[in-house]
């Protein structure tokens, strides 16, 4: 006896048929007439195409444009992937093998972890061909404040081995960035005009080696009110990086000679915050000993600065916009919706700190006098007082943060005979309190690239490392490319292309601003994206001032004196506490330090040979599923059997 199903006919062949009448011919509409495939790039295999996920940038396309110039005879291409480096998506592409074989990092802790997790491929064969053929050392021919970001230690290298083999080289640099300070000269112009026609002081245009104080002054002149409305006109600036401000801030007290360090008395160390601390720890964001406890801002009197004046600029100096401000000119038009930066290009904000890659937007989109300037540097408040109180011009401070030692050389060497180009590259002992970080994408090749085209994808990094078009493209239009040698040769000029901007972008602040560069502090474990993320953003200057000031431990009154001539009668200067600086700082270290907990356990269980309970848990129920669908099934067929 046959079962009935077993003997009616099948309509699968008439399902086929009628998903291949709808779907060849939507198909062909979209190849041919919609164009909504990509061309083959490749034609027919002719080239080979070397896949490059970056950002949604358009500038990307025509910088790519040239490697396809310069590689046409050795028949490589590249094929822009907008979107495709998201950090988001890497992992679940690469674990395809279906990522673009050229990837970008934005941060160096996720080239880390690509690095840690496979996604990320070893350099070093492809390092040490290019050294040996070609002679270029990327040790010694890039920037030295991004080699870290790019390496892991080796742990099997032995005395002996080849240097670069110390640690395996993951990355090349890309594109680089300094925050430097963009400044809107239309705008000081006019509310110094307005001040003057007031009979009110007004701070001195920046200069090389301003200060944050000055910086903060100029701030608080530019911060505006309507007087009729309250409305805000216009805000001075924003607050400094935090990570920037406290190198400069543990620069400044330790100076930047270490026969002068170790020779500093005790009461020195004691007011400069430097008790304790070893000529490295003095300037470290965080150390990390051989059972992976940490230390967390070990120059706490810096860090501790650093809260307390950027909470002040915001909340007593006023020249920076607190949050509820900024809601406020977004309300009103003033540029801050809709984007970072639009308050500096609606010309509403007097000084905006972001790198040189925003050169492209002001250049296109700002009608006004801008001026693009070196960050200030960081002096003690007392010393910056002192020399307001005398009346002192730049050249005229003196002291151990002062200029004066610094302009008597260089009039010593112009009485000489010195040129101008010979005083710009004069070797001067440094001014006490100027350090920058020094950032930016990286680029490197994924595990998804085939083994027969690595080769050629390295071609790709070699030429984001030495190709000095692009390099000097990316100077024209963005930031800084890898090659620090046309960095600095392109920033000790004036751009032909764009003689005009002589005085927007001055030779001394672009080239200035390269001094003293450290890489950004790499944070040490895998969760920078989300409880160290957290931790930033929970803590700051826009924290509430009231409670803060009600806190009984927010310390004696602190005054600013020295401000006082850049305030109205009718908009005179809060009171600050000393003790605020400490409260933010205790507050971020706590959060800080619960966040590298967090990220070490984790790791310690992604290390751990047993899965965590809940994936355990899973596996079973998943395994038993399958278990009672094989156990139905079998039931099914056995009764079936017995029925026929």
């Amino acid at each position: 006896m046959t079962k009935e199903s077993l003997r009616t006919r099948s309509e699968l062949p008439w399902i086929i048929a009628a998903l291949v009448v709808l779907i060849v011919p939507w198909y062909l509409y979209n190849r041919h007439v919609a164009e909504f495939y990509p061309e083959d790039i490749s034609e027919g295999g002719a080239y080979t195409v070397i896949t490059y996920g970056t950002d949604r940038n358009p500038a990307r396309a025509e910088q790519m444009n040239i490697f396809n110039r310069y590689y046409e005879a050795e028949r490589l291409r590249v094929e822009l992937i907008p979107g495709g480096s998201d950090y988001r998506s890497v992992p679940t592409q690469s674990a395809a093998l279906a990522a673009p074989y050229i990837l970008d990092s934005f941060q160096d802790e996720d080239l880390r972890m690509y690095a840690q997790k496979g996604i990320a491929l070893p350099l070093n064969e492809h390092l040490k061909r290019l050294r040996d053929e070609q002679g270029y050392d990327i040790t010694t021919r890039s920037w030295a404040a991004r080699l870290d970001g790019l390496r892991l230690p080796n742990p099997d290298w032995q005395e002996g081995m080849d240097p670069l083999d110390r640690w395996l080289w993951y990355g090349v640099p890309n594109n680089m960035d300094i925050p430097m300070v963009w400044f809107n000269r239309t705008h000081y112009q006019q509310v110094r005009q307005e001040r003057e026609a007031r009979g009110e002081a007004m701070p001195p245009e920046p200069w090389l080696h301003w200060t944050w104080w000055d910086y903060a002054a100029i701030a608080r002149a530019l911060h505006r009110r309507s007087p009729e409305t309250g409305r805000f006109l216009s805000f001075g600036g924003d607050t400094p990086d935090r990570d920037v401000l406290y190198l400069q801030v543990a620069y400044s007290h330790r100076g930047h000679d270490s026969e002068e360090f170790a020779a500093m008395d005790a009461e020195d160390r004691r007011r400069l915050g430097l008790d304790g601390l070893d000529w490295e720890s003095a300037i470290a964001a965080w150390q990390v000993d051989d059972h992976n406890a940490i230390t967390l801002y070990p120059n706490r009197h810096a860090l501790q600065t650093v809260f307390q004046f950027n909470y002040d600029l915001t909340h007593v100096i006023r020249g920076a916009p607190s949050r509820s401000d900024a809601e406020q000119m977004a309300v009103a038009g003033g540029g801050f919706a809709g984007g970072w930066g639009n308050a500096f290009k609606a010309g509403t904000q007097g000084m905006f700190m972001t790198g040189r890659w925003f050169v492209g937007q002001v250049r296109a989109e700002c009608g006004f006098d801008w001026r693009l300037l070196r960050l200030p540097r960081w002096v003690p408040y007392e010393q910056w007082q002192d020399w307001q109180e005398r009346g002192l011009a730049a050249e005229q401070r003196d002291g151990a943060w002062g200029e004066q030692a610094r302009h008597e050389a260089l009039a010593a060497a112009r009485a000489a005979g010195a040129d101008d180009d010979e005083l710009l590259h004069l070797k001067i002992a440094p001014l006490r309190g100027y350090a920058n970080r020094l950032g930016g994408r990286l680029s490197f090749m994924s595990s998804s690239t085939p083994p027969e085209h690595r080769e050629q994808a390295f071609r790709f990094l070699e030429f984001l490392l030495m190709n000095e078009d692009f390099n000097t493209v990316l100077m024209v239009e963005d930031g800084m490319g890898a090659d620090e040698a046309v960095a600095r040769r392109y920033l000790a000029s004036v751009d032909p292309n764009f003689p005009e901007e002589a005085a927007n972008r001055p030779v001394a602040h672009e080239l200035g601003s390269l001094e003293n560069l450290h890489p950004r502090p790499r944070w040490p474990v895998n969760n920078h994206r989300t409880n160290k993320r957290d931790a930033d953003n929970a803590i700051g200057t826009r924290l509430s001032r009231v409670a803060l000031l009600q806190d009984d431990q927010a310390g004696d009154p602190l005054s600013y004196a020295a401000f006082e001539n850049f305030f109205s009668d009718e908009d005179a200067i809060a009171t600050s506490r000393d003790g605020i600086g400490q409260l933010l700082a205790d507050h971020y270290i706590d959060r800080l330090q619960a966040a590298y907990d967090s990220g070490l356990r984790e790791e310690g269980v992604q290390r751990s040979f047993w899965p965590q309970w809940h994936v355990l848990l899973c596996a079973v129920l998943v395994a038993g599923f399958f278990m009672v669908m094989a156990y139905m099934t079998r039931r099914d067929r056995l009764r079936e059997n017995a029925d026929v």
